[in-house]
């Protein structure tokens, strides 16, 4: 209850003077009643405790208006990995003789709070007499990508004011990106790989480009073996290896290249985690190691393993995998053993394959037990005996019935000169609980390159072999790549049951302009479904996409797809293209 007093008089007839500077709040006592109040002068207003007899009157003077309350943009610098605080400034118009209190929280915008700043929500207190206060916000540090304004803000809003009036009630934070943006990025690997690449071409050196995640970060980063043609061999697949260099990706801050002391080349590796430390190991076979023996030279093939340390740089551990000299050709990892570790199958050219047995620390010893051996040599011996003109090039691992244990696929190699038959055949050899059985799939894996007139001049294989969930019901699916590594290749897609009979869906004929190189399994087109694409090596950057909506064919940049995938999308294909283009 509100009583607006004019004249106060007691029964003495004293007027009581309230004057600004002297009194600020009277109390007056218990009254019977209101009746014996006369009135007070203008600017007194009393009110009456709740649930007592007291009346607190207070002097309020017109003349001075409420203040103003605002609050003022904010800017500030990224960093890396350190915290940094974005104060914003909160100021009154006019000091106020009372407390003030305002309310405030934070609210993305293009910023996320817990990635980009830390949401928090308080009061802001102004004693009497003061006009000027901060909200402080903790800014993350990070090296990731920036987009492509450079640029992220947040808000900051003021509510509830109690003793001034909001004028400005929101505030707007910007984190200023100090990154490079994905495309950024890519230009300073390139600038980084040209003059390697330009040594490479002046010695007349050959390279492969592998990608893998140095660091557990999440990103690709580039390994490059580096190989050249071993001269005045009656062979040009004899080729010298050289020590490997790899290019660490620092995502926003760019690439920076690491030279080691190891020798390597590969024609077929895998990027896995050996021994269980959550880090990418690299297990590569076929790495053509040159030397002389009485003036004859000879080529030595050994499995290489390199580990990856804690720092994230690449160790040559290959003394844990027993030694077994062969072409090696193939190569593919799964739980052979089911116990929990990762092992892998090799070929070798004129041989069979090798299990190869992790003992859960990534040290490996050769075995052949419960691969059916008899079956694959009578397979490989078709050819009276001559081997080198049937082997496997691709070794697959995959649970075709979808009953948690992995198949193993044999892509093979036809030379026409040696072996009658026009076509790679594919055997499979069926887990059933860790033992393996022989299952030639020759109704499958028909005529591939069917526009191809015969008799073929050089191999034709089975170049790679693809997973991809055709029509998104869990079950597995293939992609086969064969090529006759001239300027046809050819793809296939077979569907399965999900109990592990497969039918053919699907089937595109290349031919002239340059054979793919290789393929990728991705959804491009995202509408959920597994597209395909194939990366020509001359394609400058172009590649059809084969969508899985009836398998129609658009074409794309190589930048498209790796905005859409990253960073499943092969980082080495993207950079060996734009360098080569």
């Amino acid at each position: 209850m509100k009583i607006f007093v004019f004249l106060l008089t007691f029964v003495s007839a004293q007027v009581w003077s309230l004057e600004p500077s002297a009194i600020t709040e009277i109390q007056i006592g218990a009254f019977g009643s209101f009746s014996n109040l006369g009135p007070v002068r203008r600017g007194i207003v009393c009110e009456r405790k709740p649930g007592t007899d007291y009346i607190n009157c207070e002097y309020v003077p017109h003349s001075v208006k409420l203040p103003e309350m605002s609050i003022y943009n904010a800017e500030i610098t990224e960093g890396d990995h350190e915290s940094k605080l974005l104060k914003f400034k909160v100021s009154l118009s006019n000091p106020s003789i009372k407390e003030v209190k305002v309310k405030f929280g934070t609210i993305d915008n293009t910023a996320q709070e817990s990635q980009d700043y830390e949401s928090i929500s308080g009061v802001v207190v102004f004693p009497p007499g003061t006009v000027n206060q901060e909200i402080h916000v903790t800014v993350y540090g990070d090296t990731l990508y920036a987009d492509e304004d450079g640029t992220e803000t947040f808000f900051v809003n003021l509510h509830s004011a109690k003793g001034a009036k909001l004028d400005k009630s929101q505030a707007v934070g910007t984190i200023t990106n100090d990154d490079m943006t994905i495309e950024e990025s890519l230009d300073d690997l390139k600038a980084l790989l040209r003059p390697f690449y330009t040594d490479l071409r002046e010695q007349k050196r050959y390279s492969k480009e592998i990608p893998i995640d140095l660091g557990g970060d999440s990103d690709q980063d580039l390994i490059v073996l580096v190989a050249s043609t071993v001269e005045n061999l009656t062979s040009d697949w004899l080729v010298e290896s050289h020590p490997l260099s790899y290019f660490v990706n620092n995502k926003g801050k760019g690439f920076k290249r690491v030279d080691t002391d190891i020798d390597m080349h590969s024609r077929y590796y895998e990027v896995v985690d050996v021994n269980g430390d959550g880090l990418d190991d690299l297990i590569s076979v076929a790495d053509h190691q040159i030397h002389e023996v009485d003036g004859q030279i000879y080529r030595e093939d050994y499995v290489r393993l390199l580990v990856q340390t804690e720092n994230g740089e690449l160790v040559d551990s290959s003394e844990s995998v027993d030694e077994l000299y062969a072409d090696w050709h193939g190569l593919t990892v799964l739980d052979i053993e089911l116990d929990g570790d990762l092992d892998f199958v090799a070929g070798g050219l004129g041989d069979s394959i090798y299990a190869f047995i992790n003992d859960g620390f990534g040290n490996f010893s050769i075995t052949q037990n419960n691969l059916p051996i008899a079956e694959l040599n009578s397979f490989l011996d078709t050819n009276q005996g001559v081997w080198d003109a049937l082997f496997f090039t691709n070794i697959h691992a995959v649970d075709l019935n979808n009953d948690g244990y992995k198949e193993i696929l044999l892509g093979s190699v036809n030379d026409p000169t040696w072996y009658p038959h026009t076509d790679p055949k594919m055997p499979i050899l069926r887990n059933d609980n860790g033992t393996f059985t022989f299952d030639y799939f020759t109704d499958t894996l028909d005529i591939l390159i069917s526009n191809v007139e015969g008799p073929y001049t050089f191999f034709t294989a089975v170049l790679d072999i693809k997973d991809i969930d055709i029509n998104g019901d869990g079950c597995t699916d293939l992609l086969i790549h064969q090529t006759d590594y001239q300027e046809n290749s050819a793809v296939t897609t077979y569907e399965s049951d999900c109990n592990g009979s497969l039918s053919e869906v699907f089937h595109y004929q290349f031919s002239g302009a340059g054979w793919v190189e290789k393929f990728y399994v991705a959804d491009v087109t995202e509408d959920g479904l597994k597209d395909f694409y194939g990366v020509r090596n001359i394609s400058g950057g172009e590649v059809e996409v084969f969508a899985n909506d009836e398998y129609y064919t658009d074409t794309y940049t190589l930048k498209d797809i790796w905005e859409i995938t990253h960073p499943t999308f092969d980082l080495a294909t993207y950079v060996r293209i734009m360098l080569w283009k």
